[in-house]
């Protein structure tokens, strides 16, 4: 029913606002493009974006160029020698003068001329030793006018961009100061200006510029200050200008000044270690917290301040889970949002603005909603919310531990009913729930003991429907309990039963529609009535005759007789949201 519609999300998004801070618990919500969206593949191993806003993708089968709205895909085409040189695209950049250079395996080192969209290609050639070591590339960066190269099995390279040619560092067995291994899995530079190599086997190195030399970090043994692993995955430096080194086995936060390693693992007894040893990506978020890539654990988030890690993977239950949970790559554009892809997951884009609004829905996870559909908020005197949802019962939200509890008598089957439509919390403490055909359950918030309140024909004073959309109370301590067909209840606590305002034909005092859709009780003690189809109708206190507000008055009538909700402000109008605007309206003047 959209009527109610707006009133919900009003009320959800003023709840939800109280949670604004970003916490190592809150449910990271993701958007996805796909295949289906028109990316080449699902497959992502890189992220880049442009000088020009463009964010540039790179799969195992092409090269996309995503503009916000839609994608062009480049591919190799073999007939073709101004296409890209292959379709496993590995890395991207953009040097000093805006050219993009784009690393694949298997074809090389390609540049793209934007005005034409075409490709020159630099790859092996065995008999010209300036020319690339290896078409296989798993990193480039630009520095000064070089492009260093990190190939597989066949070491370094730094390719001049202006003579196109090659300079060698390969492993060698008698030197310490060479590589110590072939593949090289990384390449970055720092801050300090300082060329880091990540390599397969044989560690960690820093490159010397003065000595054109090489620094290794190896893991012998488990002593203390060493690398993790000689395995390198991934190198990245954060905002603090602090190093981290991504290993197969663990995380590593390096000393410049003691030249020493501290190590982060998982601890399959510590869920706020890291979640998976096997690291493939790192980025950094606006908010200084570290983002890393793991191989099938997901994502793990890295609180700096508390070096706390949470772990966020794909649910089934969830559709705005993470795709996938192996990250190859992690990127951050220039609006703060955090791109994420990896192995078939497509592309998963956290968008920054959601760090205002802390989403709360159903997942497979036992402390979560029960159903995305929330239909009522109430806060109780402890702060804590009790939460309505369409389809999957009443929900309790402790807002000091975070955990959800599903309410039920205890001994008993849930008989609040399911689809519950309105709560409201009266000065006693009493959680009023009405629901769709189960009628009205009152709920002392103290005691714990329930009330309930059904249709019952042999009883003149019971409900008329056991369908209950909004409930509210008057400084006069009265409760009255909205209907749909069945007009306006109003609590009569001495005898337990109910007064019931009906419209009738021919009388301009009674209410105007038995369609309530909305209630609201302004601070000088009067009830309006919203009908979702007979304007707006006012019980002033103490009166038992309503006054009706429609559309039929053009200068000083509702846009619309179909009433969402109203709302009192500081100078006592009211405003009514309706389904053909907002209206304001003088109380004093009644227009």
């Amino acid at each position: 029913m959209r009527t109610y519609k707006l009133r919900y999300v009003l009320i959800i998004l003023i709840q939800l606002i109280s949670f604004a801070a970003f916490s190592q618990d809150q449910q990271l919500r993701f958007e996805h493009l796909n295949v289906k969206q028109g990316l080449s593949q699902a497959t992502v191993t890189c992220y880049f974006q442009d000088s020009r806003g463009f964010m540039w993708i790179g799969t195992f089968n092409g090269l996309d160029r995503y503009d916000g709205y839609t994608f062009k895909i480049f591919k190799h085409d073999p007939n073709d020698p101004t296409t890209i040189s292959h379709n496993a695209v590995k890395d991207i950049l953009e040097d000093k003068e805006g050219n993009l250079w784009i690393a694949t395996i298997g074809g090389g080192l390609n540049k793209f001329d934007r005005k034409t969209n075409r490709f020159k290609r630099y790859i092996n050639n065995p008999k010209d030793k300036n020319s690339l070591a290896s078409n296989h590339i798993n990193k480039i960066i630009e520095d000064n006018g070089k492009i260093w190269i990190a190939t597989r099995e066949d070491g370094l390279d730094v390719f001049d961009i202006k003579t196109e040619t090659c300079k060698h560092y390969v492993r060698d067995g008698t030197s310490v100061t060479a590589l110590g291994d072939n593949y090289v899995t990384s390449v970055y530079k720092d801050s300090y200006n300082d060329i880091w190599v990540g390599t397969f086997l044989g560690g960690l190195y820093k490159y010397n510029r003065k000595k054109d030399s090489f620094t290794g970090f190896q893991h012998w043994d488990e002593t203390p200050g060493l690398i993790s692993s000689s395995i390198v995955s991934f190198i990245f430096e954060d905002s603090y200008r602090r190093l981290w080194v991504g290993t197969f086995n663990g995380l590593n936060l390096y000393d410049r000044k003691k030249e020493t390693f501290t190590v982060y693992k998982n601890d399959p007894l510590n869920s706020t270690s890291l979640g998976n040893n096997v690291i493939l990506s790192i980025n950094e978020d606006a908010h200084k917290n570290l983002w890393i890539g793991t191989e099938n654990n997901g994502l793990t988030i890295m609180n700096m301040a508390t070096r706390q890690f949470s772990t966020h993977v794909h649910d089934n239950a969830d559709p705005y889970s993470l795709n996938g949970n192996t990250h190859y790559a992690i990127y951050r554009d220039n609006l703060n949002n955090m791109w994420i892809g990896g192995y078939v997951s497509g592309i998963n884009i956290y968008k920054d603005i959601t760090h205002k609004f802390n989403h709360q829905r159903r997942t497979s996870a036992s402390n979560s909603l029960t159903h995305n559909i929330v239909t009522g908020l109430s806060e109780d005197a402890e702060a804590n919310l009790w939460i309505g949802t369409d389809g999957g019962g009443l929900n309790h939200y402790n807002t000091k531990t975070g955990k959800y509890s599903v309410y039920k008598q205890p001994g008993k089957a849930n008989n609040i009913g399911d689809r519950i439509q309105t709560l409201f919390i009266d000065d006693r403490q009493n959680l009023w729930i009405g629901t769709y055909q189960d009628g009205v359950s009152v709920l002392n918030l103290k005691t714990k003991t329930l009330k309930q309140f059904k249709f019952n024909p042999l009883d003149t004073t019971a409900l008329l429907i056991n369908s209950a959309f909004s409930v509210t109370q008057t400084r006069d301590k009265r409760i009255w309990i909205g209907t749909l067909g069945r007009g306006l209840e109003q609590y009569d606590p001495a005898t337990g039963g109910f007064i019931h305002h009906l419209t009738k034909k021919g009388d301009p005092r009674s209410l105007s529609s038995n369609n309530i859709s909305s209630l609201f009780a302004d601070r000088e003690g009067n009830l309006w009535i919203g009908t979702s189809d007979a304007g707006l109708n006012l019980l002033p206190a103490g009166s038992k005759a309503f006054t009706r507000f429609a559309s039929d008055d053009k200068i000083n009538g509702l846009l619309d007789n179909e009433v969402a909700g109203m709302c009192e402000d500081y100078l006592g109008n009211i405003w009514i949201c309706t389904g053909g605007g907002l209206n304001r309206l003088d109380p004093k003047r009644e227009k």
